[in-house]
């Protein structure tokens, strides 16, 4: 498998220097970490998320030969779904997922190419595309792992650079792929729709302003009845129960949120958070070094003050939201880095000073987030190894049945023999004899006090547990008395 691998690599490689400075360089670093991560044994599957997603394609791909109809649940399903279309193609589902991250994050370095070279002209938008979000420590990872945050936001940056184009003098086309990849980023991900308003503002407008007046009360009025349509059909899953119904304006000035996730405490009040996103070199490394060659004259540009607006807008709901995460935090960034590019044009513009020794040392600034990377996948990586680890041990115990939390979701798919039930669900009045236990107790006593994981973790304690092996990263595994 390596040589094969090695030599596929070096005909990518072969090729880009065939083409010069193409946009594709800024691919290479995912390339190299895949085959790193195939070196490590990791195969993109770590967390509930992830392990949901692949429960989820497996039953859409199960559906067509009389398997039950998939329900929708918290996540919606149009990356499952192409997972199991995928799938039979590609041999199997687990492949499919990770492909697809692979593919969009590749279109996504394209696309923000693709308006970037607007404001870095020559070989240095290439560059520039790189360092902000081929080599984006955060962004990188994601493109890594069975997740949909990639697809969704590769689906909602080209809804965006279509929407660019149509107010450039494009055709109406432009605008039908805008409001068709708008509606994919919403299959893929709910918490595209912050963006997707403000986009829809932007179509409105830009109507109103190109058709005769009769026309514009008709496309208004239809696009004031599709939303209606989609928000009544969308309504269980962003208003009573869902996206919306998490959220409070006083969360932005919160430090201690409850959340699906308990009570999590945080050093930074949620919007302060939110906002340092601006400058996380975690997202975009150099932000800090470009913030001084930022001007407000940029936000004349249409394209870049659209960007800020709309990383602004998406970066202020989130801080209303219960929680803090990176994860949730991506969708702002490659707008960012587009809001970015006419500072780092002034940097290269630069010919003499320390501004020139700067513009010489990209290099090592790409060692640098190749390490950030590094440090932000370990922890991925990590959890990985644990969950097959847990799972192996569990199987040489000969575990029928299983109660975890935290784990339901990887305990199911790498257990397929074993009933595995979720602490979270709700109390549970007794536990089964002989039956598996699997907790990280202090996450339970620190996030879930009073709530269904901690109380019944406490009453399989009362039951009585025989500990049969605490980890040294907190995880415990008991067998019920």
């Amino acid at each position: 498998m390596w040589p094969r691998s090695c030599a596929y690599i070096h005909a990518v490689v072969k090729e880009l220097k065939a083409r010069g400075s193409s946009w594709m360089w800024s691919a290479v670093p995912m390339l190299a970490a895949l085959l790193g991560l195939a070196w490590v044994g990791f195969d993109g599957l770590n967390g509930q998320d992830a392990y949901d997603y692949l429960r989820l394609s497996k039953a859409w791909s199960a559906w067509p030969g009389g398997g039950p109809r998939p329900v929708l649940s918290e996540h919606p399903h149009g990356y499952p779904l192409v997972g199991a279309l995928l799938g039979p193609v590609l041999g199997g589902e687990a492949i499919a997922l990770r492909l697809v991250c692979v593919v969009a994050f590749i279109a996504l370095l394209g696309m923000v190419h693709a308006l970037v070279k607007g404001f870095v002209p020559g070989r240095w938008s290439t560059v520039y595309v790189l360092l902000a979000c081929g080599l984006s420590p955060f962004l990188l990872r994601a493109s890594l792992v069975v997740m949909s945050d990639v697809p969704a936001l590769a689906s909602l940056f080209g809804s965006f650079l279509m929407t660019v184009r149509w107010h450039q003098g494009g055709r109406v086309g432009h605008l039908l792929l805008a409001v068709a990849l708008s509606l994919l980023s919403l299959a893929f991900r709910l918490a595209a729709l912050p963006m997707l308003a403000v986009l829809g503002c932007w179509w409105a407008y830009g109507l109103w302003k190109v058709l005769p007046p009769r026309a514009r009360y008709l496309w208004i009025t239809a696009i004031t009845v599709v939303a209606a349509v989609a928000a009544i059909l969308l309504w269980e899953h962003i208003g009573r129960e869902g996206l919306l119904s998490d959220w409070s304006f006083m969360n932005l000035f919160r430090r201690e949120l409850r959340s699906d996730d308990g009570l999590l405490t945080y050093t930074l009040p949620n919007v302060l958070r939110a906002l340092l996103v601006l400058v996380h070199p975690g997202f975009l490394t150099m932000a800090v070094v470009l913030l001084p060659f930022v001007r407000r004259q940029d936000l004349k540009d249409p394209v870049i003050g659209m960007a800020v607006l709309l990383a602004l807008v998406y970066l202020l709901f989130v801080a209303g939201m219960p929680y803090q995460n990176d994860r949730v935090y991506l969708f702002a960034q490659p707008f960012l880095a587009v809001a970015y590019a006419p500072a780092f044009q002034r940097v290269i513009a630069r010919s003499s000073g320390p501004i020139a020794r700067l513009r010489r040392t990209w290099p090592l600034l790409v060692v640098v987030q190749a390490a950030l990377f590094v440090r932000a996948m370990v922890p991925f990586v990590q959890q990985a190894r644990m969950e097959h680890e847990v799972a192996d041990e569990l199987r040489r115990l000969g575990a029928g049945q299983v109660y975890t939390h935290g784990m339901g979701a990887a305990l199911d798919e790498l257990l397929p023999d074993a009933n595995v039930i979720e602490l979270w669900y709700g109390e549970i009045g007794a536990f089964t004899p002989e039956a598996y236990l699997v907790v990280r107790p202090r996450d339970l006593e620190r996030q879930w006090g009073g709530l269904p994981p901690a109380v019944n973790w406490e009453r399989a304690r009362e039951q009585g547990l025989d500990v049969l092996a605490e980890r040294e990263d907190g995880w415990c595994i008991a067998r019920v008395r």
